[in-house]
């Protein structure tokens, strides 16, 4: 035993070293899987970021056909449904681009209310001229918004996508 007593300093370093080493390489490998993991919550979070900004947009694309549907089916668009189309379709502007938000909000939103005011007249003029002027023109209107909807479909088509 007194043979060994001079080695006793280096063996107790020899066994901290590999104590030491032994840690460390579980705290490399924790770290590892800590980097793995955070990389997954990463994807996860990514992956969820698409699907809400698909939801958002699939909603505004919603609002805007359903818009389109009353307009089409009753040749009027009722200022009750106003307030569903212009909330639905406000966020546009920042779910889509400029182009599109402006179709949205200006042309198809100026269609449905130029149609209620063609039905509006169409059914109230005391002019029978007037009312079958009206009448073309509202007719007009709905056919534009079937081809609006067309358009929209083609230009909301990159966007309604949820890979990529």
């Amino acid at each position: 035993m007194q043979t060994l007593q001079p080695w006793a300093p280096v063996i107790a370093a020899a066994i901290a070293a590999a104590i030491a080493i032994t840690f460390g390489f579980i705290q490399a490998s924790v770290s590892r899987q800590q980097a793995k993991t955070a990389a997954a919550a990463a994807a996860t979070a990514k992956s969820k970021l698409k699907l809400d900004l698909f939801e958002k947009r699939l909603e505004v694309f919603t609002v805007t056909k359903n818009a389109i549907d009353i307009a089409w089916k009753s040749r009027d668009f009722p200022t009750s449904n106003d307030k569903v189309f212009l909330s639905g379709t406000s966020g546009a502007r920042w779910l889509f681009n400029e182009q599109i938000a402006d179709y949205i909000q200006r042309d198809i939103w100026g269609r449905l209310v130029d149609i209620h005011l063609k039905n509006t007249i169409s059914t109230e003029s005391d002019s029978m001229d007037e009312r079958n002027q009206a009448r073309t023109e509202r007719n007009e209107l709905s056919k534009q918004l079937i081809k609006d909807l067309h358009k929209l479909e083609e230009l909301l088509a990159p966007f309604l996508q949820i890979e990529g």
